[in-house]
């Protein structure tokens, strides 16, 4: 019979004994399973809930002659394709600006009270006061326009109300609808057409739990490794000494 090098049989020594080491291990991979899991599950709790209203619809706007999108994006400086001219129409502050007139009323108590205690009484005017709710509500990064297959395109806000943000992406559509006749285009013309409407929505879309758990779960593995290598290194080290 052909003996084994005496190499390969330290090698198999040595796997051996790694595989034991491992599973002396497995009460300590417990409590790091554990302790993974139970921050993961703590971390929602810390982190602000946030909620998400969609739509998606077709641009109808594209297809006619002339396109009401490049008549807009037109006086905005913008020539690229269809999405780029709508992605244009609603990053623009003038959308925006129509956006923040319809929430006037809703910060009407915030507003009185910041002017009140503004060292400048003439800032006090509407267009500040636009300015002032277009950050509030953070138009410029919690609105977004994603072009999906098909020719649709999904459109979203995102805020830490779930009636506010039904509302503000309601009052998007009609703003896109206002910036058509202050255009002078033909009112009978479509820009959009709803696939899906606005909703309401029930659950927050962050945190996410289910990924905020997954995420725990892989990290245990990771930790559980890291431990290993440590361990069983210093060991390693300890016996050549």
């Amino acid at each position: 019979m052909k003996e084994l090098p005496r190499a390969t049989l330290d090698e198999e020594i040595d796997l051996v004994e790694v595989l034991k080491f491992i599973y002396s291990q497995k009460g300590v991979f417990v409590i790091i399973l554990i302790l993974s899991l139970l921050v993961g599950s703590f971390i929602p709790f810390f982190i602000p809930k946030t909620y998400t209203s969609s739509c998606t619809f077709f641009n109808i706007g594209a297809r006619s002659q002339p396109s009401p999108l490049s008549a807009y994006s037109t006086l905005l400086g913008v020539a690229s394709s269809d999405s780029g001219k709508l992605q244009a129409i609603i990053e623009s502050y003038r959308l925006k600006s129509l956006v923040a007139t319809h929430f006037l009323k809703d910060f009407e108590n915030e507003l009185d009270a910041f002017y009140d205690n503004h060292q400048n009484k003439d800032a006090d005017t509407t267009e500040n006061r636009i300015r002032f709710i277009v950050g509030s509500l953070q138009l410029e990064k919690n609105i977004t326009l994603v072009k999906q297959k098909n020719d649709t395109y999904l459109l979203s806000y995102t805020s830490e109300s779930p009636d506010l943000s039904y509302r503000v992406l309601n009052t998007y559509l009609t703003s896109l609808e206002d910036i058509y006749r202050l255009l002078d285009l033909s009112v009978h013309k479509e820009i959009i057409r709803l696939l899906d409407t606005p909703t309401l929505p029930s659950s927050p879309s962050s945190p996410n739990s289910k990924k905020i758990l997954k995420f725990s779960f892989m990290g245990s593995f990771v930790l559980f490794g890291v431990y290993l290598l440590g361990v069983y290194g210093m060991r390693l080290v300890k016996t050549k000494l």
